[in-house]
């Protein structure tokens, strides 16, 4: 490990860990504590807890860093029973695996081929996404950067492309040697490349890995021609757009805007600076689900009855609402996770909602909250259909969970299913396809 490495200590999801195991020389102090808490304030989510002998993770994973010491947090999903520094096959597992998740819910690039150099790199999660983004991008501009032309208003000392009389007029009616023109230049210098640029150089700056500051430095240096852009939000990403021509760049496109779109930055005074790359796990099991139904949609569908369906994700194309006032304004929109609508008659056969929470099969009720229920019972009622999936994460070496409900005085079964995420080898991602082709079709015991 580089000598300037931060101490990296690792945490699942709501786990606690007092502040005494975290004491030593480069370990959390009181002023670090203050800069955590300060860092994801106002409307943004928590990232901890925080108590008075202990501090405890929330659904956020990712990493956290104040000076020289990080906090790295993993999906709880993979965890084994209490982390310590020697538990790296644990900790290696839920890295690899969160990784997997991101590659669906993100549309990432597919890294098999590198997962094994995970192993030889002793850096938190953070690291291993940056030594990823810089090995990728580096492999795209050697195969040559992206070009496009782009259009120029500048007034100029010769007369270049098209001359634009009107503005001419206006800006040089005195200066006879002057011509203001519009002109196309086939230039590297598009948003496209900015926005990747501009993800390097941060990640650069958070980055505390040596060798990863010292690969993005170069692809910087790779990319002099591309300015930096003014401001980037989510207006701007959504202003690019891919063809045949920049369709290899999409993933690299992805994972920067991943990182764009997930990090929080504070500097004190003084001259601390924190940092947080971190994801709502909610979010991300959503996400994931949804994106994987989608992309194996010919193998988990086939044979279920629901091969003429369209899926829609967040059913966007058919939202429907709960209530009108008096004016008849609709109020309370639904947005359930996945909804399967025929494409023959319209009718919407089959709704799936994740929630991500592990169950408890001792409990009669398995700790499944009251208000998913009365979702689910809203959501049969708001789209008139008679199946409702509730689909859980299934942790590591835990039985499957399969559950039916029946509501009373409704033709409507709600289902509860749980789906096994500490998969992540390729080979292994037909068991994932199996088991989601099992929900659809209803199965029960496959």
């Amino acid at each position: 490990m580089n000598a300037d490495m931060p101490k990296t200590i690792t945490l699942f999801e709501h786990q606690e860990c007092k502040y005494e195991d975290l004491k030593d020389k480069n370990g959390i102090q009181k002023e670090h504590r203050i800069i955590l808490k300060k860092l994801y304030g106002g409307k943004k989510p928590k990232i901890f807890h925080f108590f008075d002998d202990a501090l405890k993770a929330t659904e956020q994973v990712g990493i956290v860093r104040v000076g020289n010491f990080s906090i790295e947090i993993l999906p709880k999903i993979d965890c084994t029973g209490k982390v310590d520094a020697k538990d790296t096959e644990s900790i290696y597992s839920a890295r690899t695996n969160l990784l997997f998740l991101l590659r669906y819910a993100f549309e990432l690039k597919p890294y098999e081929n590198e997962i094994a150099a995970m192993r030889k790199k002793p850096a938190d999660w953070f690291e291993i996404l940056t030594y990823l983004y810089a090995k990728n991008l580096q492999e795209a501009l050697k195969r040559g950067i992206f070009r496009n032309y782009i259009t120029y208003e500048e007034n100029l000392g010769v007369l270049k492309g098209k001359w634009l009389i009107s503005q001419h007029i206006k800006i040089n009616p005195f200066q006879k040697h002057r011509f203001y023109v519009q002109y196309d230049e086939f230039s590297p210098d598009n948003l496209l490349n900015q926005v990747l640029k501009h993800a390097a150089v941060q990640m650069r700056c958070q980055s505390m890995d040596a060798s990863n500051r010292q690969q993005l430095a170069m692809l910087s240096d790779w990319m002099d021609e591309v300015t930096l852009p003014p401001a980037l939000n989510n207006a701007v990403l959504e202003q690019i757009i891919f063809t045949r021509l920049n369709e290899r760049f999409r993933p690299l496109f992805n994972m920067a805007k991943l990182f764009l779109e997930h990090q929080a930055i504070e500097t004190q005074a003084g001259a601390t600076n924190a940092f947080a790359y971190t994801f709502d796990m909610n979010l991300l099991f959503e996400k994931f689900i949804a994106k994987f139904i989608q992309k194996h949609r010919g193998k988990i569908l086939e044979g279920t009855g629901y091969e003429h369906c369209d899926i829609l994700e967040q059913a966007i194309g058919d939202r429907r609402w709960l209530a009108k006032d008096e004016k008849k304004d609709n109020f309370f929109q639904m947005k359930p996770d996945i909804i399967f609508k025929d494409g023959q008659n319209g009718n919407v056969s089959l709704i799936i909602d994740t929630k991500y929470k592990i169950l408890d099969d001792e409990d009669r009720k398995m700790d499944i909250l009251q208000e998913d229920m009365y979702q689910a019972a809203v959501y049969a009622q708001v789209y008139k259909c008679q199946r409702v999936v509730l689909i859980y994460p299934q942790p590591y070496n835990i039985p499957p969970i399969q559950k039916n409900f029946k509501l009373k005085g409704l033709a409507v079964v709600v289902e509860i299913r749980t789906v096994n995420l500490s998969i992540y080898l390729p080979k292994e991602e037909l068991k994932i396809i199996n088991e989601l082709n099992n929900i659809v079709a209803g199965k029960k015991g496959g």
